[in-house]
């Protein structure tokens, strides 16, 4: 009985061993799990900036864009008139 007690102890050593083993295993992938959770949330930082910055320039290109077509669109409205003005005057 004295010796099933002592491979009792053994096996219980052994498994305590593992489980710290996986514990400590656990712990560098929990580490490496927040590393990249970390660096996911930097990259999509990142992309948040980058895609604000992108919207703000697509703002400022239709901005110009409805300028230079209200400019054009005066542009032919007074070429009409000069050109209408002309045939109807002559």
């Amino acid at each position: 009985r004295g010796e099933g007690g002592h491979y009792a102890s053994i096996l219980l050593e052994s498994k305590w061993r593992g489980s710290t083993e996986e514990r400590s295993n656990s712990n560098e992938r929990r580490t490496t799990n927040n590393e990249q959770t970390e660096n996911a949330m930097v990259d999509l930082d990142e992309a948040r900036q980058e895609y604000a910055e992108r919207q703000q320039e697509l703002v400022r290109m239709r901005e110009r864009w409805i300028e230079e077509m209200r400019e054009y669109s005066e542009y032919l409205r007074d070429r009409a008139e000069r050109d209408g003005g002309g045939e109807a005057g002559g």
